[in-house]
């Protein structure tokens, strides 16, 4: 089983419409699509029943930010998403059948966004469980922009680094990534 976990900028109809059948998507939803039979996906799990709630770790945005644990409510369910009018896959399905699993935090600590995630995947949820494990499946994609953030502009600043030589670069990047990793183990 090939699941990719992916942000917001994957959020295309097209992407959904001619996966592999091989291949399972968790995408963060970027629009709020038109739905078959009216309404919005956005609006969607306003109507839907909360599953569960559990604690999702909120990583720091930037240096000097501290993580945070977030309680959030799970809802789930089935939405019909209509093909885009401009931009869409002219060749592709008028409707595609998704499952949209949104987490809202409750609660959230005055002065922070509270944290809302509304994934779209092919996989099927049936219960709260379900839920859990798309979210976590997302959340460790956000471990991979946690190291990169370290690796980069809040941390060794790889980015700057000028080099000559390609393999040189490699060797350099290897050791930042390994040294990035640690710090990120060592901070959770």
């Amino acid at each position: 089983m090939v699941v990719v976990v992916a942000d917001r900028e994957s959020d295309i109809y097209a992407g959904f419409a001619r996966r592999p059948a091989s291949i399972d998507l968790i995408v963060r939803a970027a629009r709020d699509r038109v739905l078959d039979g009216g309404g919005r996906l956005f609006a969607a799990p306003e109507a839907w029943p909360e599953l569960a709630r559990t604690e999702v770790r909120v990583a720091p945005s930037r240096t000097g930010v501290a993580a945070r644990v977030a309680i959030v409510a799970l809802r789930a369910g089935t939405v019909e998403v209509c093909r885009p009018r401009r931009g869409g896959d002219a060749d592709g399905p008028e409707h595609l059948s998704l499952t949209m699993i949104e987490a809202r935090e409750i609660d959230a600590p005055s002065g922070s966004s509270p944290l809302l995630w509304r994934l779209l995947t092919t996989l099927k949820v049936a219960n709260a469980a379900g839920a859990a494990e798309i979210v976590r499946l997302y959340r460790l994609r956000w471990r991979i922009e946690e190291i990169f953030r370290s690796l980069k502009s809040d941390g060794l600043r790889l980015e700057e680094t000028q080099m000559q030589d390609a393999g040189r670069l490699f060797k350099l990047a290897l050791i930042g990534l390994a040294a990035a990793t640690r710090t990120v183990q060592l901070v959770d």
